[in-house]
């Protein structure tokens, strides 16, 4: 097994190369390889699979894996729909549906390039639906990624806080954040002054810091954390008030494997087929969103119940042995 970063090829150091080359995997990195071309070249006569993780990889490289290792299966893993939260995003702008020329181009290119492919990987069942629709000759699997459930040890009465967590590059992310800086953090503070707000990723911008410094209540402004498990304890919810996006959302089901219930915006909670005893987590908008934090902040019962029903949930549906039994299928 190899791996060959598209991006950073210079950063062979790191802690997860180190992880990789000790599972025995090859990190094909500077100053071995120049790029990912030179390895398709080098391996591809011996490769059995080839796997490219998102549109952009899919697009610079399906070809030449197709030249260069015209033997092997061609896994193509979409992570989401590119054109589909594009196309949310506009519509949020401007106020209607209508696709513009370049979002158009971009579904036709996701779309060529899912029929490019021998196996396909989506982790949203909505996306699942839309494909079977659009390209319904395509090989399209339906799998998410293995979560193992970390339950926080902190006692209910321990945890106060309510957390936010993204990196605020991704522009559905940043989005969110003000969205609940402005809409729905006030309407909680109006009742419960004391809640700490904690906001978690990278690529905070100044502009979010500003508005988390005018906010009317309390908030804490972390950035990166590189491990989320020290948030959660001190946590007794999470939100996600997305207004876009696409895929499945990795704030959420980490929340939820914390034990953490996480109140989700319709938007957060598409594609991932919440069972019924997690359907009180999905809010309709701003106000709804505020109460369902207020009520579930100060009922340790109905918290603590959501929380398990969320490690429930996660431990059945994102173990490995589940999603190794569906990368079978996907591997052929």
């Amino acid at each position: 097994v190899g791996f060959v970063p598209a991006l950073g090829l210079a950063q062979g150091d790191g802690a997860a190369s180190r992880a990789l080359t000790g599972m025995g995997v090859i990190c094909w990195q500077l100053p071995w390889v120049g790029s990912v071309e030179e390895v398709l070249r080098r391996d591809g006569a011996g490769l059995d699979l080839v796997y490219l993780h998102r549109h952009g990889p899919m697009q610079r490289y399906a070809a030449l894996a197709r030249h260069w290792a015209p033997q092997a299966r061609l896994v193509y893993s979409l992570a989401d729909l590119h054109w589909l939260r594009a196309a949310r995003a506009h519509a949020l702008a401007i106020g209607q549906d209508t696709l513009p020329p370049e979002i158009e181009a971009l579904r036709h290119a996701e779309l060529t390039a899912i029929l490019a492919a021998d196996a396909v990987i989506t982790h949203s069942s909505h996306e699942a639906a839309l494909l079977a629709a659009d390209t319904p000759q395509a090989a399209v699997h339906l799998l998410p990624w293995a979560i193992a459930p970390r339950p926080v040890t902190t006692p209910f009465a321990g945890r106060d806080a309510i957390a936010f967590v993204g990196s605020y590059g991704h522009p559905p992310n940043l989005d969110a954040a003000r969205t609940l800086l402005a809409e729905v953090m006030p309407a909680v503070w109006a009742e419960a002054p004391a809640l700490r707000l904690l906001l978690a990723g990278s690529d905070l911008p100044a502009s979010l810091r500003d508005a988390a410094a005018a906010a009317p209540g309390p908030v804490e402004v972390l950035g990166h954390i590189p491990d989320l498990a020290a948030l959660w304890e001190r946590c007794r919810l999470s939100a996600a008030p997305l207004r876009y996006g696409a895929g499945l959302k990795g704030k959420v089901l980490d929340s939820l494997a914390a034990g953490i219930p996480c109140l989700c915006s319709e938007t957060a909670a598409e594609g991932m087929d919440l069972p019924a005893t997690l359907a009180p987590l999905v809010t309709a908008g701003p106000a709804a969103m505020a109460a369902a934090i207020l009520r579930l902040h100060r009922d340790e019962a109905a918290c603590t119940a959501l929380g398990q029903a969320g490690l429930d949930w996660i431990e059945d549906h994102f173990s490995s042995a589940r999603i190794v039994a569906a990368m079978r299928d996907v591997a052929g």
